[in-house]
C-alpha cells in the first residue's frame, strides 16, 4: 500500500511540475506580447501633458 501511495504521489508531483513549467512558459509569452503591444502604441500626449502639469503644480489629482 505504501509503495502504491508513493507511486501515485510521484505521478502527481510530476504533473504539478509539468503544469508549472507550462504556466511559466505561457506567462513569459504573455509578458513578451504585452511588452510589444505597449511599445508599439503611441503615447497619449494629452495624458502625459496632464501628468506633467500636475507634477509642476504638485497636485496628485487629474486636472
Amino acid at each position: 500500500m505504501r509503495f502504491e501511495t508513493e507511486e501515485v504521489l510521484d505521478e502527481i508531483r510530476g504533473e504539478v511540475e509539468r503544469a508549472e513549467r507550462a504556466w511559466r512558459r505561457a506567462l513569459g509569452e504573455w509578458h513578451e506580447e504585452g511588452r510589444a503591444a505597449v511599445e508599439a502604441r503611441e503615447p497619449d500626449v494629452a495624458l502625459l501633458a496632464g501628468v506633467l502639469e500636475g507634477l509642476r503644480r504638485g497636485a496628485l489629482v487629474p486636472v
